[in-house]
C-alpha cells in the first residue's frame, strides 16, 4: 500500500527530471546552479544582516540535506540502501560555488581592509572613500 508522501516524493523526482531534461543536463548537475541561486536569494534576503553570506551558506546547507533526505528515503523503496556516494556528490555540487563566493570574499574584504586605511571592509568593498579630516594635507 502506497504512503501518503510517496506521491510528493514522486511529483518531486519527476519535476527535477523534467527540469534537468528541459536544460539538457543531468540530474547531478543541476545542483550547482540551483546552489548558487539559493545562496544568492537567501543572501540578499538578509543582507542588511552582519552575516548574510554565513547565514546563506546555513541555508543552502539545511535546504540541500532536506532535498537528500528526500533523496534518501526514495533510495531506500528502490534499493532497499542508500547512496551516501551520490548524497556527498550532490551535497559537494550543491555548496562548491557558495563556499567559494564566501570565501572569495571574505579574503577580498580583508584585503582592502587592509589597503584602506581606516575603512571597514563593506566600506572597501563598496568603494565609498572616509571623508578628511580638517587640516589633513594630501599627499602626492
Amino acid at each position: 500500500m502506497p504512503r501518503l508522501g510517496d506521491a510528493g516524493l514522486r511529483i518531486w523526482n519527476e519535476t527535477k527530471a523534467e527540469v534537468a531534461g528541459a536544460l539538457g543536463v543531468g540530474m547531478d548537475v543541476l545542483h550547482v546552479p540551483f546552489g548558487l541561486l539559493l545562496f544568492i536569494a537567501i543572501a540578499a534576503l538578509f543582507r542588511r544582516r552582519g552575516h548574510a553570506f554565513v547565514i546563506a551558506i546555513v541555508g543552502v546547507s539545511a535546504l540541500q540535506l532536506l532535498n537528500e533526505g528526500l533523496d534518501a528515503i526514495q533510495w531506500r523503496s528502490w534499493t532497499g540502501g542508500i547512496s551516501w556516494i551520490e548524497a556527498i556528490e550532490d551535497s559537494a555540487l550543491t555548496l562548491a560555488l557558495p563556499l567559494l563566493v564566501t570565501a572569495g570574499t571574505a579574503f577580498a574584504r580583508r584585503g582592502l581592509k587592509g589597503k584602506s586605511g581606516d575603512a571597514s571592509g563593506e566600506e572597501a568593498l563598496s568603494g565609498s572613500v572616509p571623508e578628511k579630516t580638517a587640516g589633513t594635507a594630501e599627499r602626492r
